[in-house]
């Protein structure tokens, strides 16, 4: 638990890390929908509005991880190494308390963005426990690629930048800037192949999707919660590979 409330507060009251994963991720929710509602319908742009805040949110639940690398890169690397070492408590328990503590700062995070989005935007949530479910799966990932990159890494800026290299390889094959169609694997990583897509695509599916007007009323497409939960069960799936590598790395791994 100590070591928990150390890395929680540690988390909260550094400066740069309140700057990247609230205070950027809020103007880039403003900026993007300010400027593809200004020329939207007033009901379309809702729909604008909505994608853009759960797109940006799961974004920064995947980078969040770099945070934690950083950390236990510093910590268990650096001066404090011997102390560490010398702590009468396991590595793994070590690192996945670190682990919970970030993950409880970057839900926290998280939720900061959807709260100002339903707000200010009047974000539709669809149906808010797949929503959960995605943030908190894709946050878990981010984490355990983190801790791995912490354990095989030396260096705390290099571990962060490849943290971060990784996320947007992963937001660049999902499609988040266009869609993607590769020889042989064709689209698979813009539906299932990633952790990212593989969220997005259970948060689209779950009611919220891309809307359009039928019969001069307004509806959201893709609907559809089998598909959403199919999405979180090959999220999960990236989550576990990822958790049970973690353990083995930090099992086997020399410090």
């Amino acid at each position: 638990m100590k070591i928990f409330m150390h890395y929680l507060r540690r988390a909260s009251l550094d400066p740069i890390g309140l700057l990247i994963f609230i205070l950027l991720p809020v103007a880039l929710v403003f900026l993007n929908v300010e400027i593809n509602v200004a020329t939207s319908h007033e009901i379309r742009g809702q729909a604008v509005a909505t994608n853009v805040v759960l797109m940006i949110m799961l974004m920064f639940q995947l980078m969040s991880g770099s945070y934690i690398s950083e950390y236990i890169c510093l910590d268990l690397k650096g001066a404090t190494r011997w102390r560490l070492l010398a702590a009468p408590v396991s590595l793994n328990k070590y690192l996945f308390s670190a682990m919970f503590a970030s993950l409880f700062f970057s839900l926290l995070t998280g939720a900061i963005v959807l709260t100002l989005g339903y707000f200010i935007y009047d974000v539709y949530m669809g149906n808010i426990v797949i929503i959960i479910a995605a943030m908190l799966l894709t946050a878990l990932f981010g984490q355990f690629l983190g801790i791995i990159l912490a354990l095989l890494v030396d260096k705390s800026g290099t571990c962060t930048a490849v943290h971060l290299g990784i996320s947007w390889g992963i937001f660049i094959l999902s499609g988040f800037f266009g869609g993607i169609t590769l020889p042989v694997v064709g689209d698979v990583f813009t539906t299932y192949g990633t952790p990212f897509s593989a969220a997005i695509r259970a948060v689209m599916h779950s009611g919220v999707g891309l809307a359009v007007f039928e019969g001069g009323e307004f509806v959201y497409a893709s609907f559809d919660n089998a598909d959403a939960i199919l999405s979180l069960g090959v999220l999960a799936g990236f989550v576990a590979v990822t958790g049970v590598a973690a353990v083995i790395i930090g099992r086997r791994r020399p410090i």
